[in-house]
């Protein structure tokens, strides 16, 4: 009989290889089998309706299966078998509590029967209870007697498929390592041991697992399978620091499943993480493709969106994730609801983005990056001690964390607490000595406290790392005035002004630093610029002539 295989842990099982004879009452036609002569002249042969409902079930014809097995059970009720093969056929109808009485009467009958009990653990996995699918297979081992077309193999398997499913993953290792003794190259059983391999963070084993199974290529009962393999492959990768290698292993996964949305989603989440956003957002538009309610692709669709500034197409994609499919990572619905405070925030919808960080938070207690986020809105809203005490508290569960250490900066930095703003900053430079506007702010509060040398060097930190930055150009123009540099500050200004030409602040400064250099008519160009943008802005005014 064909099974119904799937890598996410649907019950899956080995292959039946039953001697039957077809009796005439068999038919094909463009339909498949079916019933031809409802009124055969073996109408009261119990064998002739037991080898019925064996030859239905070995075409996949369940429904006319089923039908054949009750036909027999009315003329002989007391026979093990007929019950078993009944549970079989049941199982692949999802009938599982059905399936499971069924095998429940052959246990009766015989009661040192394994077939019937991996029949009664694949159909309570069906009904998502593990623990009872994990007894009864252990039962089908230790009696270990009437197999018939089950073996020791499928009873480990799927064992260790349950014991997967509840995540007691050295359990299901076990497991798959017990059936691999009885059939050591079965691809399926190799590829479910590397999956829980990688869960466990065992990557150089996952690895092996992997490439056994590839390489031994047969018995995979699901065509997904082997693209399973090859994802896990590409988990594996990652953990070892292989990201190449691991793109390379999901190639292989998408040519084996083009349409298969977890490998194109898994494919988007490494290149997002290599901060190739541009290619991760092809990935995951893919992956919706396929599966247009698939929440963890559109979660991850609308993280990349807010990396590439799209934030109305991110407010869409953060709206079809929490109404999608559920199918979540780790962090579950907060992680949606973290992205949509990013999303509202930068959309200037604050009130709203402060009630999506409480539904993350609220999800997630201890998601620090939903507490920091969460102290942005509530800093706009100039509600500064709940945005400190936000930020603080993802630095109570990240002290790592250089991005709240940052926010937590600017927030005291704002309320003219430049002392505190530095000593913020400077725990936000030990992890994250590459990030410009750490550096970039650090200038800002050494220039308020007078330190305009050390604000210099920050601020040309800050825009070697990022010449793109409008706040490191800036800062490095008014320290390098403050220290006299005229010439260096009038090149920072300029470029600040490349970068922002609407910011009437830098127009004003950038003219007094002319002036400075003597370019009296170039300096009252840029104090008019800067009155045309804002006419209240008051250095402007005092140098316009």
């Amino acid at each position: 009989m064909q099974r119904l295989w799937s890598w996410l842990g649907a019950i899956a099982l080995l292959p039946l290889h039953w001697a039957i004879v077809a009796p005439a009452v068999m038919a094909q036609d463009s339909g498949g089998v079916r019933l031809q002569d409802r009124n055969p002249p073996q109408l009261d042969n119990f064998e002739y309706w037991a080898n019925l409902c064996r030859l239905f079930a070995e075409a996949e014809s369940f429904g006319e299966a089923i039908e054949a097995c009750d036909e027999a059970i009315l003329i002989n009720q007391r026979d093990p078998f007929i019950w078993s093969d009944r549970s079989f056929v049941l199982w692949n109808l999802e009938r599982f509590a059905e399936a499971i009485a069924s095998a429940d009467q052959a246990i009766d009958l015989q009661p040192a029967f394994s077939e019937a009990y991996v029949w009664r653990c694949t159909s309570f996995s069906g009904l998502d209870r593990d623990e009872d699918a994990v007894d009864a297979c252990e039962q089908a081992l230790l009696l270990d007697s009437n197999w018939r077309d089950s073996d020791p193999a499928e009873a480990w398997y799927l064992r260790g498929e349950a014991m997967l499913r509840m995540e007691q993953l050295e359990e299901a290792v076990i497991s798959y390592d017990r059936a691999l003794l009885v059939t050591p190259e079965d691809s399926q059983f190799l590829a479910r041991k590397c999956e829980a391999l990688t869960q466990l963070e065992e990557p150089l084993q996952a690895i092996a697992a992997c490439d056994a199974a590839l390489a031994s290529d047969q018995n995979w009962r699901d065509p997904t399978t082997a693209s399973l393999a090859w994802r896990n492959r590409a988990t594996a990768l990652q953990q070892v620091g292989s990201e190449d290698q691991a793109i390379a292993a999901l190639d292989q996964a998408l040519d084996n499943a083009p349409k298969d949305e977890i490998g194109w989603t898994q494919q988007g989440m490494i290149l997002e993480e290599r901060g190739e956003y541009a290619a991760a957002l092809l990935a995951y538009e893919q992956a919706v493709v396929f599966r247009e309610d698939y929440t963890l692709a559109l979660v991850n669709l609308c993280a990349v969106r807010n990396e590439l500034a799209e934030y109305p197409a991110a407010l869409e994609a953060c709206e079809l994730a929490l109404d999608g499919d559920a199918t979540w990572d780790a962090i579950g619905p907060a992680e949606a609801w973290n992205e949509l405070t990013v999303t509202l925030t930068n959309l200037g919808r604050i009130e709203e983005s402060l009630a999506a960080a409480d539904r993350a938070v609220g999800f997630r207690p201890s998601y620090a990056q939903a507490w920091n986020n969460r102290g942005v809105p509530l800093w706009y809203l100039e509600r500064y001690e709940e945005s400190l005490a936000s930020f603080q508290r993802a630095l109570d569960l990240n002290p790592r964390y250089a991005e709240a250490w940052l926010n937590r900066g600017r927030v005291l930095q704002s309320l003219g607490r430049s002392f505190e703003a530095l000593s913020a900053f400077d725990q936000a430079v030990q992890f994250a000595l590459t990030n410009a506007a750490v550096w970039a702010n650090r200038s800002v509060a050494l220039w308020s406290l007078g330190n305009f040398g050390d604000a210099l060097a920050a601020a040309q930190r800050a825009t070697a790392l990022a010449p793109d930055s409008f706040l490191a150009w800036y800062s490095q123009a008014k320290a390098a005035a403050s220290v006299g540099n005229v010439a260096l500050a009038v090149q920072a200004y300029e470029r600040a002004l490349e970068l922002n030409p609407d910011n009437a602040d830098t127009w004003a400064e950038y003219g007094v630093v002319l002036q400075r250099r003597g370019q009296s008519d170039e300096a009252q160009n840029a104090f008019a610029q800067a009155l045309r943008i804002n006419p209240e802005q008051s250095l402007a005014l005092e140098n316009q002539e």
